[in-house]
This record gives C-alpha cells, sequence and structure tokens, in this order.
C-alpha cells in the first residue's frame, strides 16, 4: 500500500515525483509495506528510518508531509477520524493539497 499511496502522492507533489517512486521502492526493499507501519516509524524518530538503505535525511520531510496527509484522511475502519464525508477519498488516493504555510 505504500508504494501505491506514494504513486497517487505524485499529483499532489509534482515536483518531488522521481523522489516519491524512489522512496517507494527504496521502502518496500526495507520491508515497509504499509502506510500505517511508515507512519508508526515516522512518529517514532528518525533513526528507523535512516537506518533503512536508500534514505537519508534529505527523505525524511517528505516521508513527514506523505505520513500527514495520510493521516489527515484516514477512514475510521482505519482507526482514524475522517476530515471529509465517508468514501470521498479512497485509502490509495492522496488527496488534494491543503492550503498550509511554508513548502517542502
Amino acid at each position: 500500500m505504500v508504494k501505491a499511496y506514494f504513486t497517487a502522492c505524485e499529483q499532489a507533489f509534482p515536483a518531488q515525483r522521481a523522489q516519491l517512486r524512489r522512496l517507494a521502492l527504496a521502502l518496500g526493499r526495507g520491508g515497509v509495506e504499509r502506510m500505517e507501519q511508515l507512519c508508526a516509524m515516522q512518529r517514532a524518530g528518525p533513526e528507523g528510518l535512516l537506518e533503512l538503505r536508500s534514505i537519508g535525511a534529505k527523505s525524511l520531510p517528505l516521508i513527514a508531509a506523505v505520513c500527514a496527509r495520510y493521516e489527515e484522511n484516514r477512514i475510521p475502519s482505519q482507526g482514524g477520524t475522517p476530515l471529509r464525508e465517508p468514501g470521498t477519498w479512497l485509502p490509495q488516493e492522496c488527496p488534494p493539497a491543503q492550503k498550509q504555510g511554508g513548502s517542502l
């Protein structure tokens, strides 16, 4: 599911398309297959992510942004409280970016 979600997020982060694809491959190679697993690793701190091959400090902000988008838009069956009407977004979709200060 990580690879599918990162692929869906390419529209939200077009400038980082190549980095998203590289990260998805590196995460899969490192055994991170589910977004819940990735988000838990990201919340626990950078150490676990930095141990994975091909993931360095420059990758952490993009991973954090993708995890934040995922957690903002989880549906109740995934353990989250929806910010939108149920069924609006599929779990593998990366919803449109919301206006926020700053950038990646």
